[in-house]
């Protein structure tokens, strides 16, 4: 093992290690299969957060009163309220269901908690596309957030496919290279279609596509085989493990508690990065697209088209992020640290609020350092989750996500309009 490998390595390959080569298998191994699974997971995660981006720079115009676009029966809601009421309820959503589908998902394998939330995305931004009421269209998005329970099972299924720490972290890396696709495309996409078929076809065109991710992984996302015998016979999780171990597995925890001291400590370290580390970028996150619109005049389209950046920067931050950890060999926990450290630049945001330049070298530097968190987070995870129970502990990973997008988003759209009051308002002559 290489020698920069941390105490988390050492347990995640000791668990591999006591493994034995009889364990039977009738999953297809073929490298044209696990590609083909690979693809449709991550697929399902783009959608996930296709429905997210794709209006992203389209919210304002639907939440702007002085506009014909307008959703109806928002009151005196104002405009930054109410795009924060709506970010709210998609991330207050995503809060729930991430340890439940896990959970579901070690009971009863993953193939049918990943069908759900594809087939329930396609239902229900079908239903939000011709939805006008603004209550309404903030109750959908919460019951959309509740859909995002597939995420940690999309992570889950990648470590059951993939066969050792390396290839988790291609797999994973991989999975997180979709939501930065769908950040890049989705706004750019999403102005040109409401420039030209309408403010809601947006949200049309993700139910299509969705219904088309579903059909085809209806067919091909196949069970793992292991796991599905597992789960028939009623021995999912460490029992099963232990069943099929020819050693004890406490050896490896005791060398797990011995190096860490405390593994709930441990996991709650793990949780807690991830729930800042959202919390900073969700505070910055929600001022963009109301910056672009009041201080820059920039339309959905212009607003989109600066996503491109993100995407682009997101995909380079997860090669960078496979070629530290599986080339260089750089440890997954220093990667993660190191990422977060930069988020200090997010502080100087409302500094460049009256600079383009500057604004957007914030926002992309961000893009940068935030594929290294999100990337690092899962595969940390996977290698300290018990035997049994890693869609479980995916799920808990993403509710502490979750809860870092929730945190702010009630209060980012008021701080907004405050802030940017401040900032723009000519300054008052002082009384003498």
């Amino acid at each position: 093992m290489h020698s920069s490998t941390t105490g988390v390595e050492d347990f995640a390959e000791a668990r591999v290690s006591l493994l034995p080569e009889s364990i039977p298998s009738d999953r297809p191994n073929s490298t044209r299969s696990i590609s083909l699974r690979l693809f449709l997971v991550c697929a399902i995660v783009f959608v996930d957060n296709l429905g997210v981006s794709i209006i992203l720079n389209v919210t304002p115009v639907l939440v702007d009163p002085s506009l014909p676009t307008c959703l109806e029966g928002m009151g005196n809601v104002g405009a930054g309220s109410a795009f924060a009421i709506l970010m709210f309820a998609f991330n207050f959503g995503m809060m729930f269901s991430p340890p439940l589908f896990g959970k579901l998902s070690d009971l009863y394998g993953r193939r049918p908690l990943l069908l759900f939330s594809i087939v329930g995305m396609s239902v229900l931004y079908g239903i939000q596309s011709v939805t006008y009421s603004f209550w309404a269209f903030t109750g959908l998005r919460f019951v959309i957030g509740l859909m995002g329970g597939g995420r940690p099972v999309a992570s889950a299924y990648i470590c059951d496919i993939t066969s050792d720490v390396k290839e988790q972290i291609r797999g994973l890396a991989w999975m997180n290279i979709a939501p930065a696709i769908s950040y890049g495309l989705g706004p750019p996409l999403g102005g040109f279609l409401a420039g030209y078929c309408g403010v809601m076809s947006p949200l049309t065109a993700v139910s299509i596509l969705a219904t088309a991710i579903a059909i085809l992984s209806w067919y091909y996302l196949t069970e793992d085989a292991v796991k599905l015998k597992q789960v028939n016979n009623g021995r999912v999780g460490e029992t099963a493990l232990n069943d099929q171990v020819d050693g004890p597995v406490p050896t490896a925890r005791v060398g797990l508690s011995r190096n860490l001291f405390n593994k709930t400590a441990l996991y709650m370290t793990v949780f807690m990065i991830g729930l800042l580390a959202n919390a900073m970028y969700m505070m910055v996150f929600l001022s963009f697209p109301l910056v672009l619109k009041d201080e820059f005049s920039f339309s959905p389209f212009q607003a989109g088209m600066t996503g491109i950046g993100d995407g682009v920067l997101a995909i380079l931050g997860n090669w960078l992020y496979m070629y530290l950890a599986t080339k260089i060999c750089i440890r997954v926990s220093y990667i993660c640290l190191l990422a977060c450290s930069s988020g200090v630049v997010a502080c100087l945001t409302p500094i460049f609020f009256d600079s383009i330049l500057g604004f957007l070298a914030i926002r992309y530097a961000m893009g940068l350092a935030c594929p290294l968190i999100f990337s690092s987070l899962p595969q940390i995870v996977a290698m300290i989750s018990p035997p049994g129970r890693g869609g479980e502990f995916m799920g808990y990973l993403n509710m502490f996500l979750s809860i870092g997008n929730v945190i702010p988003t009630p209060v980012g759209g008021p701080l907004y309009e405050h802030c940017f009051a401040f900032l723009t308002d000519p300054p008052r002559p002082k009384k003498l």
